[in-house]
């Protein structure tokens, strides 16, 4: 609105945009600013913009500020994004390749004879299926075993054996292995033996609850003994390893071993391992072990069959 004129003696109301009014007489409006005259002030220069209204003392509408166009309307915020309710499938469980189990004896016998035997024996298992078949594996066992006796302060147990073999499924029935070993026994005047040699094995039987292999092949043997002769041959190998598990916590194993000389059908060595497990805890067992060696020509004054019985706990990793 553009305007401008002079007036006198009008006695105005003026609402100034702040909320403030202001009594006086109009002097003069023009398009920029208002004069009036107040109690206070002779004149009282108002500029237009601060001005909300103007009326006079009568009600007679004098001023009114132009419209001005509303900002355009802010776009409604877009609604919040409901977050998914729907519970994540868990993330598959880490594959787990190697198994080590450790089993730790004491026996003690306290009378006419005092005897202390320690045994430990430490198993580790790797297996790793193949990417074309999961059901054909790759695996490798370690195992070490220790035993140390004393009856009446006079050494009656002393030896170590470990053993590492390696199989190689070539399909879902028939893997090829090798097999070595060293170690030595004091008690049968085995200062050194070690053995190496590769052979076939069969999975007869594969099933949750029971496992059944037979193996043939070749190892040759050293043993370097402290008296007598030490034999050198190659040797005709003939193996089983079974696995039952007869109830939920109870699992029964077994590993039977035939060797006979290639040079002499008359020599010929049988190991027996056999372990009863019961299951304490998820990784704590109590076993029993039998270990039977037999040998038809063993160090001189040494006996041919050696039988050992071990109780011991066992942990699990």
């Amino acid at each position: 609105m553009c305007f401008c004129f002079h007036a006198c003696a009008v006695n105005v109301i003026v609402q100034l945009r702040n909320g403030d009014r202001i009594t006086g007489e109009l002097l003069t409006q023009d398009t920029n600013h208002v004069v009036i005259s107040t109690a206070w002030a002779k004149s009282l220069v108002l500029p237009i913009s601060a001005i909300g209204g103007m009326r006079s003392a009568e009600g007679t509408v004098l001023y009114t500020p132009p419209a001005t166009n509303a900002p355009p309307a802010m776009p409604a915020p877009a609604p919040a994004r409901v977050a998914d309710t729907k519970p994540k499938a868990p993330p598959p469980p880490k594959k787990k390749y190697l198994t080590t189990t450790a089993n730790l004896g004491l026996d003690l016998l306290s009378g006419n004879k005092d005897r202390q035997v320690y045994y430990a024996r430490i198993k580790s298992t790797y297996a790793r299926p193949f990417e074309s078949n999961p059901k054909e594996f790759f695996r490798t066992t370690a195992e070490y075993i220790a035993n140390y006796g004393e009856t009446d302060e006079i050494t009656s147990a002393n030896n170590m054996l470990g053993t590492v073999q390696t199989d190689l499924d070539i399909n879902l029935y028939t893997y090829f292995y090798n097999a070595g070993n060293v170690g030595y026994d004091e008690i049968r005047k085995i200062d050194l033996q070690y053995g190496v040699g590769p052979g076939v094995g069969r999975h007869l039987w594969r099933k949750p609850t029971f496992a059944l292999d037979l193996e043939s092949g070749v190892n040759y043997q050293v043993q370097e003994r402290s008296a007598g002769e030490s034999p050198e041959s190659a040797y005709f190998r003939l193996a089983d390893s079974l696995t039952w598990k007869l109830a939920d916590r109870l699992t029964f194993g077994k590993k039977l071993e035939f060797q006979v000389s290639f040079q002499d059908a008359s020599q010929f060595r049988i190991r027996l391992d056999s372990n009863l497990s019961y299951r304490l805890w998820n990784t704590l067992s109590i076993n029993f072990t039998v270990i039977d060696v037999f040998d038809t020509d063993p160090a001189p004054g040494v006996a041919e069959n050696e039988f050992q019985l071990r109780s011991s706990l066992g942990f699990t990793f």
